[in-house]
C-alpha cells in the first residue's frame, strides 16, 4: 500500500469513527437529534429566504459557525428537506479538512440539492 492509499484508509477510518460517535450519542427514537448537535457544538441555525441559490450553507464569522437554511427552497423547520440540509452542512462541519477550510475561507462554495424520493429518516 502506497502513501496515498494509507492516507485514504486513515481518513476513512477517522470518518467512520466520527459517524459511529454521532450515531451513539445523537440518535433518539431512531432519528438523529440535529437540535442537540447544534446546541452541543454551539452552531447557530437560521431559516431565511435566499432565492434559488442553495438549500443550506455553513459559514464561519471569526467566532462561531452558522448554518443558513433556505426556506424559499422548501426547507421548513422539521421537514425532511431541512433535516437533510442541516445534516449535510453538519457533515462539512465535522470533516476536519472541510471545517478548517471554512474557517480559512478557502472552502469552495457549492450547491447541494435535496431529492425527496426516499423514505429514510435523517
Amino acid at each position: 500500500m502506497d502513501l496515498g492509499q494509507r492516507k485514504k484508509a486513515y481518513r476513512n477510518k477517522k470518518i467512520n469513527e466520527l459517524a459511529n460517535y454521532i450515531a451513539e450519542n445523537y440518535i433518539e427514537a431512531n432519528q438523529l437529534n440535529l437540535d442537540l448537535i447544534l446546541s452541543d457544538e454551539s452552531i447557530h441555525l437560521y431559516y431565511d429566504n435566499y432565492g434559488n441559490s442553495f438549500d443550506g450553507l455553513l459559514t464561519f464569522d471569526s467566532e462561531s459557525f452558522h448554518i443558513h437554511i433556505n426556506a424559499e427552497m422548501g426547507n421548513f423547520k422539521g421537514s425532511k428537506r431541512s433535516r437533510f440540509s442541516i445534516a449535510h452542512e453538519l457533515g462539512h462541519y465535522f470533516i476536519p479538512e472541510h471545517n478548517q477550510s471554512i474557517i480559512d475561507g478557502t472552502f469552495p462554495l457549492h450547491t447541494s440539492k435535496f431529492e425527496a424520493n426516499h423514505n429514510n429518516a435523517i
